[in-house]
């Protein structure tokens, strides 16, 4: 069976810029992940802004929702209880570190 796979923004960073640290890492896990990546917008925003001064960057990610290796099925509307329900269970992280 087929799982669903959630993209955040630092492997997405890590994944455009070979400078990252985790660069190395990244490419060898997403070789073995069978596309599409499920993300939000949110997550692309940040990476926009990281990948600002990459060059490149911008084009990669883009080029990744074009192809659809990358998409956006996230609807808050839609899945409200079940963000909820992650919310309740991790109230002690500030958000800003999901």
């Amino acid at each position: 069976m087929r799982q669903n796979v959630l993209l955040d923004t630092g492997p997405l960073v890590a994944l455009i810029n070979r400078r990252e640290q985790f660069h190395p890492w990244v490419r060898e896990e997403w070789a073995k992940i069978q596309p599409p990546l499920l993300t939000c917008e949110s997550v692309i925003t940040e990476a926009y802004f990281l990948l600002k001064n990459v060059y490149g960057g911008e084009t990669a990610i883009i080029t990744l929702l074009r192809s659809r290796v990358i998409q956006i099925p996230f609807r808050l509307e839609e899945n409200l209880e079940a963000v909820d329900e992650l919310m309740i269970r991790y109230q002690s992280v500030p958000m800003y570190e999901c």
